[in-house]
């Protein structure tokens, strides 16, 4: 299987040598944060995020088509023994369908995770896969369906190696008043040492104020239809959803407002808040101590963020990022219990 994908991307790369576009991104993101693990022990630490793209572009008529490349290191000035690094190869296909805005996508990539040898546990390779496409059912309605695949391989921890089938559909709908209304569900399923499924509904609902400036509120509904197994637990990074943060261990509702503003010279700043609710039906909450709560609760997470960041070219194909984020967590797990936590980050992107 693996080699007759390469063998296409092999032929896709030759087809293409007289019109290919090559295209070189790097970027590098500087956070400092005081609690950079989400916990009551509040680690503080600086995080630099290193990355390389590097792509193939070529199309024709009605279609485009990218081979690519990605690597990105993990660097962290405290816990040294957390770095890690990714790499990903892959291609990635649009085509147009007949002669209006309709669209599909699909695309293949193989991926590898390399840490440090005291947390070789995250190690693993793995293929994601996707076929996407979208389709206007009228001149004002937008449908969007969708599959996608994603595989890992952890080397050093069979038991949660795992195949993940995530299935979408989404429906948007463009007002004369310059309203957006959106309803989307998805489901998901996944099959390791036990099978887990999850259902999330959404709805969304955008306004633009003014040609520069555009409101979003969004309410989303997470639940289980397949119960969740218990997954090895180690605690902490979010940087990489995997064995650490599953996101089939919870079910919730999350409420999110986003306000955007285009600025001058081709700058933009988002402010976007919001407040999610994840209850861990298999897991029971501990004390401070590590023990189960007397009344045997289970973890109960209420999440509060809020977040600001600026964007703004400063020469051709340089662009500043900056962000400003700050979050809190009441839990009744005590380790997952954390206030104050803040995050400041800094992005430059180089495209050549």
């Amino acid at each position: 299987m693996m080699r007759s994908i390469f063998a296409a991307i092999a032929v896709f790369a030759t087809a293409a040598t007289v019109q290919a576009e090559v295209i070189r991104e790097v970027s590098v993101n500087s956070m400092a944060d005081n609690n950079i693990f989400a916990t009551s022990e509040a680690s503080s630490d600086y995080l630099t995020e290193v990355s390389t793209y590097i792509a193939n572009a070529f199309g024709g008529q009605g279609y485009d088509t990218r081979l690519f490349y990605q690597g990105t290191g993990y660097l962290f000035a405290n816990a040294t023994e957390r770095s890690f690094t990714t790499q990903e190869v892959g291609i990635a296909h649009i085509r147009n369908l007949g002669k209006g805005r309709n669209a599909l996508y699909a695309g293949a990539s193989f991926l590898t995770r390399i840490d440090r040898t005291d947390y070789d546990v995250y190690d693993h390779a793995g293929m994601r896969a996707f076929l996407n496409a979208k389709v206007y059912v009228q001149s004002k309605t937008m449908l969007r369906v969708g599959y996608h695949l994603a595989t890992r391989n952890y080397w050093n921890l069979d038991a949660s190696s795992y195949a993940d089938h995530y299935l979408f559909g989404q429906i948007t709908h463009f007002l004369p008043s310059r309203t957006t209304l959106r309803g989307d569900l998805s489901y998901s399923y996944k099959t390791h040492f036990a099978d887990e499924g999850q259902v999330v509904l959404g709805a969304q609902l955008a306004q633009s104020l003014t040609p520069s400036t555009g409101v979003s509120l969004r309410f989303q509904r997470r639940f289980n239809t397949l119960s969740p197994a218990q997954d090895v637990l180690f605690g902490g990074l979010s940087l990489d959803e995997d064995i650490l943060v599953d996101r089939y261990d919870y079910s919730g509702s999350e409420y999110t407002v986003r306000l955007a503003q285009q600025l001058p010279r081709g700058a933009s700043l988002v402010v976007h808040g919001g407040y999610e609710t994840q209850t861990y039906d298999d897991q029971v909450a501990l004390d401070g101590n590590g023990a189960p709560l007397s009344d045997l609760a289970i973890r109960l997470d209420r999440i509060t963020y809020g977040q600001i960041g600026l964007e703004l070219p400063l020469v051709d194909r340089l662009e500043l990022g900056l962000d400003y984020r700050i979050d809190s967590s009441e839990s009744t797990d005590a380790y997952y219990h954390y206030d104050g936590r803040r995050s400041l980050s800094l992005n430059l992107g180089l495209r050549f």
